[in-house]
């Protein structure tokens, strides 16, 4: 894992970006680090966003029902890795997606696969 040394930076509460970068900064580049809440609005609608993309692109039917797990790491945004539970028929099974959050941008799905545990 990298680490990096800022010599000097300045960001005041005003800037547009202030939030994010604060939040950022509690993150160690290159790294998962756990997500301490599943239930996190944010997390609960990137769980949502995965699910969905993967029903377009696989033409399945899931209905999300949970986030189990999850870990972030910091790249030039944010990559997701949850474990999520969903319903397909009459049976909940788990998965496990990735997604790309660059904040100023869209959300993109990486993968999503059965999770083996």
């Amino acid at each position: 894992m990298k680490t990096f040394h800022l010599k000097s930076l300045r960001v005041f509460p005003e800037d547009p970006d202030y939030e994010n970068f604060v939040y950022a900064t509690t993150i160690v580049l290159g790294g998962y680090k756990p997500i301490d809440n599943p239930n996190d609005p944010t997390v609960i609608e990137i769980a949502k966003f995965a699910v969905d993309e993967h029903n377009k692109e696989a033409k399945t039917n899931l209905k999300f029902q949970r986030v189990v797990k999850g870990e972030k790491q910091l790249v030039h945004g944010l990559n997701y890795k949850l474990v999520i539970s969903a319903v397909d028929g009459a049976a909940a099974q788990n998965y496990v997606a990735v997604v790309y959050d660059k904040p100023w941008e869209n959300f993109s799905l990486t993968s999503f696969e059965k999770y083996s545990g």
